[in-house]
């Protein structure tokens, strides 16, 4: 109400506007954020965060010219600073004018020994005219003298790595744990580093210091496994990625290695495997659909649900497109999943010429475009998801799969691995179809699998 007042008795004054823009900023206002921000531009222009907000704006656009412009109108009305120094140096690089930047770089380290952005700056150069990773490292030693930075000490640390200075870089890790020594990431990046030099001893001192203050780290226990593993501590490995399960179901790095070390085959292997190239063999010619563009060799969904909650999918399909309808219709394909709460792997996504020849996709994400598709080809997409949920739903599981296509489908097939004494509700919609069940280990197998399916013909309102 105060803010509204003071908008009231001074509209234009560009501190009351400021003000109410941070109101509506934490209220997560954006329509009347945004018009608060146009009349700031507008009604107070020589004010310095109208400024600011007019130099990123022609900065976003690479309008060079307005942005010197807006530099040099900040520097006549508030004087020559750090900040301007900074935008006039970046403007240099936008406009690639290298040696220009370096020199002002040069001047701008000289007088500002202390800023971050131009020690940064001035490393950079150093680096690259020099190819010395000694003299660049002599920049940051100097500034790391008298302003603690833990970027620059991992920086400096590395180049010491680089150099063969193992010593001294390990000296900087050490320092920075003895510094903040409840930074558990830093205890575990002296274990990573004591592992690759091959001494699993200090790196495994180093890794039960991380449990210590962590305990319930799924990673740091995964962590713990593979040291144990490396030094052939089989049973102690196998303690660790249990735990790294039991604190994280969605483990599924220690779940892999530790079935390996159970000497027990991978998950998704108990399940049953088909032959692609038997089924392209088989694929019927275009004259056996003669009213579809395409026909679908498989379509099969693999789900597991692990007795701790998590879960995870295979899907594989094959299409052969028998028409130029077809490669419309199948030139692009999306495949549906939640970047937040998934992990999405692509096996494969490819065309299979008539004569063999395989060419991959373009992929963006989630995004496959098959460019050069022709009828005849075959279409083959394989992929994985990984749920990552971690609420209590985590330990339920909601999944539908359908059986039929707007296209032919010579197989489809949905098959799941569930513990054995996890119950669930199934359904098959418009078939009395029964699943195949089989013990596997402490899991059952179920699979429905139905063969040579129409196509399903679009009707008035078909939802």
């Amino acid at each position: 109400k105060a803010l509204k007042h003071a908008m009231e008795l001074a509209p234009n004054n560009a501190h009351v506007i400021m003000r109410m823009m941070n109101a509506y900023n934490r209220d997560g206002n954006q329509t009347d954020y945004s018009k608060l921000e146009e009349k700031l531009k507008t009604k107070t222009p020589d004010n310095m965060q109208s400024l600011k907000l007019r130099y990123s704006e022609a900065n976003s656009k690479e309008d060079f010219v307005e942005v010197e412009k807006l530099i040099d109108r900040m520097e006549e009305l508030y004087g020559v600073s750090e900040a301007t120094t900074l935008k006039r140096i970046n403007l240099l690089l936008s406009q690639k004018k290298i040696d220009d930047a370096i020199k002002m770089i040069n001047s701008a380290y000289s007088k500002y020994p202390e800023n971050t952005d131009f020690v940064a700056f001035k490393y950079k150069v150093v680096q690259n005219v020099s190819k010395s990773n000694k003299k660049a490292n002599a920049v940051l030693l100097k500034y790391f003298k008298t302003n603690y930075d833990d970027d620059v000490l991992t920086t400096i640390a590395g180049n010491y790595f680089d150099m063969g200075k193992f010593a001294d870089g390990l000296q900087l890790y050490q320092l920075r744990a003895q510094n903040e020594p409840y930074k558990v990431d830093f205890y575990d990046d002296l274990a990573t580093l004591y592992y690759n030099r091959q001494d699993y001893k200090t790196a495994l001192e180093w890794q039960q210091k991380t449990i210590e203050q962590a305990p319930y780290a799924s990673g740091l226990w995964n962590s713990m496994g593979r040291i144990y593993e490396a030094q052939n501590e089989k049973e102690e490995a196998i303690k660790a990625y249990k735990k790294a399960i039991y604190f994280d179901p969605t483990d599924y790095d220690a779940r892999k290695k530790l079935r390996e070390l159970q000497e027990k085959k991978e998950m998704f292997a108990n399940f049953d495997s088909t032959n692609i190239d038997d089924l392209i063999k088989a694929a019927p010619k275009a004259e056996d659909y003669p009213e579809d563009n395409s026909v679908v060799l498989l379509n099969e969904t693999q789900f597991i649900f692990y007795p701790e909650g998590a879960s995870e999918e295979r899907n594989e399909i094959l299409i052969k497109i028998l028409k130029p309808a077809g490669v419309e219709d199948w030139k692009e394909y999306s495949v549906s999943y939640n970047s937040y709460g998934q992990n999405l792997t692509f096996d494969k996504a490819e065309v299979i010429k008539e004569n063999g020849d395989k060419t991959e996709a373009e992929r963006n994400d989630s995004y496959c475009v098959f460019t050069g598709l022709e009828v005849g080809d075959v279409i083959h997409i394989s992929y994985k998801v990984q749920n990552y949920q971690s609420t209590k739903l985590s330990q339920h599981f909601f999944d539908k799969f359908g059986f039929n296509y707007r296209y032919p489908c010579k197989l489809s097939r949905y098959s799941m691995l569930v513990p054995n004494k996890k119950d669930f509700n199934w359904r098959v919609n418009n078939s009395n179809m029964q699943p195949v069940v089989t013990d596997i280990d402490n899991y059952k197998r179920y699979v429905w699998e139905m063969r040579d399916q129409p196509g399903m013909k679009a009707e008035p309102y078909m939802p």
